[in-house]
């Protein structure tokens, strides 16, 4: 299982990409234990408990190079969500913070203008008028507080 292959028994288990991407198997509960006769889990977290121990309570199983179907060994670790978040963000596997995002609605080169002319001396009023932005947000962006890049 160290390079990600669950094996039961008798032999190979099916493993199941799910649509967010990630690698499930279906084992069977032991006797005894409430609920299904069945349990779906996740195999990065199989082969991190199996091989290395299991997780704290506040950690997550993380894939080094991104990849949620690579599970083998060398590439899982235990993190903290707030780890976890930011090795997603220094990866560029988060691209939460540019234009990408589905909420963004600046383009990034908008962005660094407005950054720019607050910069240069504009007012606030100045750059909100311009760009159809309330005062709040450009406060926002100016503070770095959104898109935190100051000049992408």
């Amino acid at each position: 299982m160290t390079k990600g292959n669950v094996y039961g028994e008798r032999g190979p288990r099916k493993l199941t990409v799910q649509p967010n991407g990630y690698v499930t198997v279906i084992l069977r509960r032991p006797h005894g234990q409430p609920g299904s006769k069945y349990i779906t889990r996740l195999v990065r977290r199989l082969v991190l408990e199996h091989y290395f121990r299991p997780a704290f309570e506040d950690e997550t199983a993380n894939h080094k190079d991104g990849n949620k179907q690579n599970n083998c060994l060398n590439n899982l670790e235990w993190l903290t969500q707030k780890e976890n978040n930011l090795h997603a963000k220094v990866t560029g596997l988060n691209r939460c913070h540019d234009e990408t995002h589905h909420n963004a609605k600046w383009k990034d080169s908008e962005v660094v203008e407005m950054r720019m002319l607050a910069d240069a001396g504009w007012t606030q009023k100045q750059i909100c008028e311009r760009f159809s932005i309330s005062q709040s947000h450009l406060s926002a962006i100016l503070r770095e507080a959104k898109r935190q890049n100051k000049y992408l």
